[in-house]
């Protein structure tokens, strides 16, 4: 799982991280998340190829029945299905335990992140324009939500 995602940190715009972290990073956040949330792992041919979680949106109780998700393959898994299974799980998961609302926050531009998350029932609800430094650029955020009424 850290290796995934330290792809991403190195390779894309789609985390804010800008520098890699370590195993006991992220097996201290997978802890802290499936204290009141959850943490999936896709498996393909006996390889881990993806991970998709989702937490807190915001800490003040007010937001409790919403949820930020977030999803992240091999990037040889990309396109073939996978992260459209994973995130289904993950949504299903969430309906589940009583969330109402999912937020998906894109950096952008990301049409794969972008056509994932609609195919899912997401709707596109705000953007942030240039919030985001990374590799020398300025990044926009859009933020999708899902809800289950």
């Amino acid at each position: 799982l850290t290796e995934i995602y330290n792809w991403y940190i190195n390779n894309t715009v789609a985390t804010f991280e800008t520098h890699p972290i370590r195993v006991t990073d992220m097996s201290q956040r997978i802890s802290e998340k499936l204290l009141q949330h959850d943490w999936l792992i896709c498996i393909h041919d006996d390889q881990v190829i993806g991970y998709a979680y989702y937490g807190s949106f915001r800490e003040r109780a007010a937001y409790n029945h919403t949820v930020e998700s977030t999803i992240y393959l091999v990037d040889t898994a990309v396109g073939r299905g996978f992260g459209k299974t994973l995130y289904q799980a993950l949504m299903e998961s969430a309906m589940y335990r009583g969330f109402r609302e999912v937020l998906g926050v894109i950096a952008l531009p990301n049409p794969g992140s972008v056509n994932l998350h609609v195919a899912l029932g997401f709707r596109e609800v705000g953007r942030l324009s240039k919030v985001g430094y990374k590799f020398g650029q300025y990044i926009d955020v859009g933020y999708w939500q899902r809800s289950f009424e």
